[in-house]
């Protein structure tokens, strides 16, 4: 007799709760972790070059982040700022609105990343995720939650990947970024970094720049197995 296939639960990224992904998929949030301390530690300052540019957007944001919508803050402030950093490198880049699934369980968790950095393929296409921003207006309970979006995106991403390299992301919620790592069923979040602050913005920049040098780093290592 042929075995009946599976009947999957389907849901999507917006539907999940960062308590739900706990209790259905094992994982466990580690309040102090010195995986996620080393990545945001990282210490780059910003160049020389770019300082008047990011003090614009800064001022940009301290004025306007009350009146932007989702959509304002991503074209007036997150995109400037990716492009600054520069995604791009050997065997990878930044990719926006990509759709995402991987089947985990009894679940098939899907959707649609805001922005991602995966390594690509020979036609720049996403291959395997390493790093992750969903960006908010901001939170209301009745709304999605921020970081369990973000934590199903990160769980599917380390599912498509087949390894145990560590996932990256970030959720951001009006001029506040929150910083998440995955590894294995661990998982960590920084503290709220406000982009209108000088120096909290420094950070920020610090840690995307750390980004971009550890997936460069791993994309190497990637390319050298084969």
């Amino acid at each position: 007799m042929k075995k009946e296939k599976k009947k999957l639960i389907s849901k999507s990224f917006e539907k999940w709760h960062h308590a739900e992904l706990q209790a259905l998929f094992g994982l466990t949030k580690r309040q102090e972790a010195s995986a996620l301390n080393g990545w945001i530690g990282a210490v780059h300052p910003i160049p020389d070059k770019r300082e008047d540019d990011i003090a614009v957007l800064r001022t940009m944001l301290d004025v306007y982040k009350n009146d932007w919508n989702e959509s304002d803050l991503r074209i007036n402030f997150i995109g400037p700022l990716l492009f600054f950093v520069d995604f791009r490198g050997e065997g990878f880049m930044g990719f926006n609105d990509r759709p995402l699934s991987a089947e985990i369980g009894d679940y098939r968790i899907y959707g649609y990343a805001d922005w991602l950095v995966a390594r690509k393929s020979l036609t720049n296409t996403p291959l395997e995720p390493y790093f992750f921003i969903h960006e908010y207006k901001k939170f209301r309970a009745t709304e999605s939650d921020p970081l369990g979006q973000l934590l199903a995106a990160m769980l599917v991403a380390q599912t498509l990947n087949n390894d145990e390299q560590t996932v990256y992301g970030c959720y951001i919620v009006s001029n506040f970024w929150h910083f998440v790592l995955l590894e294995r069923k661990i998982y960590a979040v920084s503290q709220g970094f406000d982009a209108t602050d000088k120096d909290e913005l420094g950070r920020i920049w610090s840690i995307l720049v750390e980004t971009k040098r550890r997936i460069g780093e791993r994309n190497q290592r990637r390319t050298a197995q084969g």
